[in-house]
């Protein structure tokens, strides 16, 4: 899958990058800031920037059809040998929405074009055979004892690291570092769009696993230009970290690291809520990190990017890896 353009969505003068489209399904980079699906007709979403682009694209012929697998009930024909895909009951081409990310977060989404395209993808996802990866900077690193490696890594994911771990050796820093892993109870709060962990034994919790490994660390002032700084940690790191940190930084700066994470679990708000509660929230985080809203005036982006997505493609049941560099400039800084 090389095929990738670019749409302009006038209206609000934002781009928005498809990464790989065909009669099955729209892979795309969502921007930060932009919501998958509002429940406000005011607000510009993914979905209706998508169908405004099927409406303008919605029209094949029926030699397209050659190579796919694509059954014809998906669409409509006509005494001219054109096919137009079927619309919903509003008048707009249909599009279903098999996966989410939180409106401040970047990253690669994939939507279905037609039911059978989304029942299988969503089937992937509740199998766990859909892979998400995630890049995220944090404050402040605890020490992970008892670590242990992820089963899954595709070799594209492997691919999208190397460069920085390139960069890492080519100026003498460690690259990336071990797996670790993560495992919580989280109970969603509706009223405040929040998760919180809780004990096991809640009814209404929700078992939440990822891994992770840091693949760079560097400091930065308090008083640096990217205003996502905070005046002390959020959660207390064991003696011995702070001695060995101690060294390599003064009261004046702070250490953030860039971090790959693997979900093994989809939960709400989960990646923010389980690396705030392991002591390492995320930069720009105004709902998990407490200091963010103590702030002065300019205050930068939540720092999470969803960078990688795996899937097999329900059609021609290949698995495809769909990878992009995160645009915020916090991200920069570490690779």
């Amino acid at each position: 899958m090389v095929s990738s353009h670019l749409n302009e969505d006038r209206t609000r003068g934002m781009e928005f990058l498809i990464l790989y489209e065909d009669r099955d399904l729209i892979v795309c980079h969502k921007p930060a800031g932009i919501p998958v699906q509002s429940a406000s007709v005011r607000e510009k979403d993914m979905v209706s920037i998508l169908k405004n682009h099927l409406s303008e694209s919605s029209f094949t012929t029926k030699s397209d059809f050659a190579h796919s697998h694509q059954e014809f009930s998906d669409y409509v024909g006509n005494p001219y040998g054109i096919l137009r895909r079927q619309t919903g009951v509003d008048g707009t081409p249909c599009l279903y929405v098999v996966h989410r990310l939180d409106q401040p977060v970047e990253g690669v989404l994939v939507f279905a074009k037609t039911k059978r395209a989304a029942a299988d993808l969503s089937r992937q996802i509740t199998d766990g055979s859909m892979k998400k990866t995630y890049w995220a900077v944090v404050e402040t690193l605890p020490n992970v004892e008892n670590a242990e490696s992820p089963d899954v890594e595709s070799p594209d994911v492997k691919t999208l690291h190397a460069k920085s771990e390139e960069r890492a050796d080519q100026n003498g820093q460690q690259g990336s570092g071990e797996w670790h892993t993560l495992i919580d109870y989280l109970v969603k709060d509706g009223r405040n769009n929040t998760s919180r962990i809780s004990e096991q034994k809640d009814k209404s919790a929700k078992r939440a696993e990822l891994q992770y490994r840091i693949l760079k660390e560097w400091t930065v002032e308090n008083s640096s230009e990217l205003q996502e700084n905070r005046a002390e940690s959020v959660s207390k790191i064991s003696d011995a970290s702070a001695q060995k940190t101690s060294a390599r930084k003064t009261s004046a700066q702070k250490i953030l690291a860039l971090v790959e994470i693997i979900l093994k679990t989809g939960r709400h708000h989960q990646i923010r809520a389980q690396m705030a509660h392991a002591g390492m929230p995320l930069v720009g985080d105004r709902k998990y990190n407490p200091q963010c809203n103590r702030q002065n005036n300019r205050q930068t982006s939540l720092a999470l990017c969803a960078v990688s997505l795996t899937f097999r493609h329900p059609a021609t049941k290949k698995m495809e890896t769909f990878t992009i560099r995160p645009s915020a400039e916090i991200f920069g800084c570490g690779v």
